[in-house]
């Protein structure tokens, strides 16, 4: 430890409005890959694939949001620290002169962490009915989706851009005090896991969501002739009128072919290691 004091509080301010600024973006962040996505089409298939790249949205949500609460319990634990060590270097130039004070209480300890939140286990996919008019009417409500191209649902340049903005509050406090080895080395870590962790979950829910888009548009292409010979066909059968005959054995085959590829199409469940935390050296 350093024989002397050294700490400037308009520095350990800049660096905790630093993690504060990447805390709330990383809560943000969570707030938006919370919000559902419409399906495009209704089918079972395509509701199932929505629902689990939401789940898994979701999953990486709640990861940022606790990630945010933690860098936000880090910025309270810096200025608090800070805020003491100048107050008891206050009292103790004073409390030289001979002043009866009372005995120097520190701040309390930050927020309580966040308790860790669950996006629920992975449901499997749904069965392709080998009924051929279960089957045809599943092609029917695939063909009459609408058009769909998924974004990519996170930003995975803006994650490393905040790690930037850590390691550079890091330094920031490695120059501002002299016990901020300990912070500056907390954010770090904290650093390193959202340009290496977090990046690579956020990549892979990305890749997943532009996979399920681009197998919804080939399945629903596929799958238009199917549908258009099955309402055709049922068109005649409530009306009465003539239809050309069809093959509804063979057509469902067809169908239930393409339904299969498509439903084997599946969203993994995000993988991330736990976030650093306030008072761990790993």
């Amino acid at each position: 430890m350093p024989t002397t004091l050294q700490l400037s509080l308009s520095a350990v301010r800049q660096a905790a409005d630093q993690v504060a600024d990447v805390a709330g973006d990383l809560a943000l962040r969570g707030v938006r890959l919370r919000l559902p996505v419409m399906t495009p089409a209704t089918d079972a298939t395509t509701i199932h694939l929505c629902r689990r790249t939401c789940q898994e949205s979701r999953r990486l949500a709640y990861l940022l949001e606790s990630a945010g609460d933690e860098l936000a319990r880090v910025a309270e634990g810096v200025l608090a620290y800070a805020h003491d060590a100048a107050a008891l270097v206050r009292r103790t130039e004073l409390g030289l002169m001979g002043l009866e004070i009372d005995v120097f209480n520190p701040s309390s300890e930050p927020s309580v962490r966040r308790s860790p939140r669950s996006a629920g286990t992975p449901t499997p996919p749904p069965e392709i009915s080998n009924d051929l008019h279960a089957a045809l009417s599943q092609t029917v409500l695939l063909s009459q989706g609408s058009d769909f191209g998924a974004r990519p649902p996170v930003d995975v340049a803006h994650l490393r851009a905040a790690a930037v903005e850590l390691r550079s509050g890091a330094r920031t406090l490695r120059a501002a005090m002299s016990s901020g080895e300990r912070p500056a080395a907390m954010l770090d870590r904290f650093a390193e896991w959202l340009a290496a962790d977090v990046a690579d979950a956020a990549a892979a829910l990305n890749s997943s969501a532009l996979q399920w888009a681009a197998a919804y548009g080939n399945a629903r292409e596929d799958v238009q002739d199917c549908a258009e010979l099955y309402r055709g066909w049922l068109t005649a059968v409530v009306t009465g009128g003539n239809h050309e005959p069809i093959d509804l054995v063979e057509t469902a085959a067809r169908a239930r072919a393409v339904l299969r590829g498509y439903s084997a199409i599946s969203i993994p469940e995000v993988g991330c290691p736990v976030h650093p935390q306030l008072g761990s050296s790993e």
